[in-house]
Formats: C-alpha cells, structure tokens, sequence
C-alpha cells in the first residue's frame, strides 16, 4: 500500500469516527472518557514543577488535552503561527 492510499484511508477513517461520535473521546477513535483522561494523566506525570517541557499532540482531535491541562493548572503556550486550521 502506498503512502498516498494509507493517509486517505486514515483520513477517511477519522473523519467517519468524528462524523458519528462527534467532539467526544470515541470521536477520535478512544474506547472512553476515563481511557483518554489516563492517557493525559500519563503525559503529565514526566512533567516537573519549574521545567520547561514540550508536548506535541498531533492531530489532537477536539482539544481534549488542552481543556485537561488548564484544568491542572498546566501551563500552555499556543503559538498561533503553529495552528492549521482546515
């Protein structure tokens, strides 16, 4: 399979999820709410008080991250020349 084949059919798969389950944890393909918060408990576990760190969350769905680390009181800095929007 080429590369070109394996994007779209990636492509299409994500966006069938987003169109069934919409801006939820199964929209982009997690089993549930609690899986997804485990995953961002982990990620924010390697991250030291007064360190500075960066996470890059590819293709981050609906930013389920985002709204988790302000509620952590992580602080974030978005770069708006960074963001893609299609």
């Amino acid at each position: 399979m080429k590369n070109n084949e394996i994007l779209s059919d990636v492509n299409i798969y994500y966006s069938d999820m987003f169109k069934k389950y919409g801006q939820t944890p199964q929209g982009v393909d997690w089993n549930s709410e609690s899986s997804q918060h485990f995953r961002f408990e982990i990620l924010s576990d390697v991250i030291r008080e007064n360190q500075c760190f960066s996470i890059i969350d590819y293709g981050c769905g609906y930013g389920a991250m985002y709204d988790y680390f302000k509620k952590k009181s992580i602080q974030i800095l978005i770069l708006s020349d960074m963001i893609f929007l299609k």
